[in-house]
């Protein structure tokens, strides 16, 4: 089993090690505590599980996890993510944990689908997004192209194309249009 998990919260992340340990063999496992960390270990190592905590602090959003991955995403929801479309919640016993890990590690729970539509604005495709995000988290066009693995050029492009759709022209309404959809 090849494993990376996305979880900040330490205690939590070092449970879930251990727990995938007594389900089974490890060949490696890579924990990251940020989204961008989680991103570039993807693009770096193949997985066959991949676990990101919804409260993973970072600009990227869980759609572009599962666009990347070549593994299924298993999203762990947080204490008031009523969506109920997470199998795992860091509020659950620890026998349910066991249980449905089991599973997970079995095959028999696939991990939930995840849009590559935009989260949260159907105007923007998911690239546009993700340049958006990263720009109102402080992200020069340089950084940005290092962690999605893109061209400067395009991530211009994406940002350029995302002003245009959304009619932002300054900074203040970045920041205003970021804090407005939940990216910062």
């Amino acid at each position: 089993m090849r494993v990376l998990i996305g979880m900040d919260h330490e205690l939590m992340r070092h449970g879930l090690v251990q727990l995938l340990y007594d389900l089974g063999e490890i060949d490696y496992m890579v924990t990251t505590s940020t989204r961008e960390e989680l991103y570039k270990s993807m693009r770096m190592y193949t997985f066959t599980h991949i676990f990101v905590h919804t409260a993973l602090p970072g600009a990227l959003s869980p759609a572009s996890f599962t666009h990347a991955a070549g593994a299924g995403v298993h999203l762990i929801g947080s204490k008031g993510d009523e969506s109920g479309s997470v199998p795992l919640s860091d509020t659950l016993p620890l026998d349910e944990w066991m249980r449905r890990l089991s599973r997970i590690i079995k095959g028999e729970m696939k991990p939930g689908p995840v849009s590559l539509q935009s989260s949260t604005t159907e105007e923007l495709t998911l690239r546009e997004e993700e340049a958006v995000r990263m720009r109102v988290h402080g992200y020069t066009v340089r950084e940005t192209a290092a962690v999605l693995g893109i061209s400067e050029k395009t991530v211009e492009n994406h940002r350029r194309s995302a002003a245009k759709k959304l009619q932002i022209t300054s900074s203040r309404e970045w920041m205003a249009f970021g804090r407005e959809k939940g990216f910062i």
